[in-house]
């Protein structure tokens, strides 16, 4: 659901404070939004 998806993205911008690659994880999240 849209909710877990929120989440996910928050984790990964939260997480992307250390590496870089998880930054993709957000690009390839935005198209399920």
């Amino acid at each position: 659901g849209g909710i877990v998806v929120l989440i996910s993205a928050l984790l990964v911008l939260v997480l992307g404070v250390w590496p870089q690659p998880l930054i993709s994880l957000v690009q390839l999240a935005m198209p399920l939004m």
